[in-house]
This record gives structure tokens, C-alpha cells and sequence, in this order.
């Protein structure tokens, strides 16, 4: 009996002794390509998506893009809506208008602003109607092999 009571207390002892907070202790974690803030690459790998105005299913629908089109990840964020779906990982992307599909809708000119570059498509889609890449170079050479 007073061999376990003591057990007992060199377990608790070494318990507590181990469970004391060091303040210098820092956890470096690798980048995670998915969730990192610099911009990527992408290919639309469903049929048709929607793109839409924010990280939601209920905002406005600025178009449909197609399978194996290249889009430039400019953004991650969790979806904020009721349904399960609506608060999985969204995308913001942009796209060329020169491969969106048709019913895309181009915002509105600025006035004054003189810019001779390609119009480009900004909106959100769920991330798991993309296939992300590090490089624009890798997710052209995936578009290639799609086609």
C-alpha cells in the first residue's frame, strides 16, 4: 500500500513538473501552398462553375467558367454561409476574358483610366472546383495534358 501512495505521487509529481509552459518555445510550421497569401495557379477541373461575387453561394453570378481553364489564385477565405457547403475554403480568382465562357458579365470601364491590357474577370469559386499549383508554369503544362 505505501508502496503505491508513493507511485502515486512520483507520477503526479513528474505530471506537473511536465506540464510547465516554457516561454521560449516556438513552433515553426512549413508554408502550406493551399492556405498561404501569395498567389498561385489553378485549373477549373469541374464542368462548369459559377463565379460569383463573394465566398458565398447566395451572391450574384458573374459567369460560368469551363473545365481546364487557368485562373490565378489571388486569395483564400472560409465561407461564411448556413449551409455546409458555403463554409468550405473559396477561392478569389481572376480569369482572361478570352477564356471565360460568354455569359460572363466584364465590369463596367473606369472613366478616364486608359488601359490597352486584356480585361480580366475577378470572382470566387470553391476550392474543390480547382487543382492548385505552385507555378503558372506546372498549371500550364496540366492544361496541355488535359487537351
Amino acid at each position: 500500500m505505501n508502496e503505491r501512495f508513493f507511485l502515486t505521487c512520483v507520477f503526479a509529481m513528474a505530471f506537473f513538473v511536465s506540464c510547465e509552459r516554457s516561454s521560449d518555445t516556438n513552433l515553426s510550421l512549413p508554408t502550406n501552398p493551399l492556405l498561404s497569401s501569395s498567389s498561385s495557379w489553378a485549373l477549373v477541373k469541374e464542368s462548369y462553375v459559377r463565379l460569383k461575387e463573394g465566398p458565398a453561394e447566395g451572391t450574384r453570378d458573374l459567369g460560368n467558367l469551363r473545365d481546364a481553364v487557368l485562373v490565378e489564385v489571388l486569395g483564400r477565405e472560409f465561407g461564411k454561409g448556413s449551409v455546409l457547403k458555403e463554409r468550405g475554403l473559396w477561392c478569389r480568382i481572376r480569369v482572361e476574358t478570352e477564356i471565360a465562357d460568354a455569359t460572363a458579365k466584364l465590369p463596367e470601364p473606369s472613366e478616364g483610366k486608359k488601359d490597352d491590357s486584356e480585361p480580366r474577370l475577378e470572382g470566387w469559386v470553391p476550392a474543390s472546383s480547382l487543382v492548385i499549383y505552385d507555378s503558372r508554369e506546372q498549371a500550364l503544362g496540366a492544361m496541355r495534358a488535359f487537351r
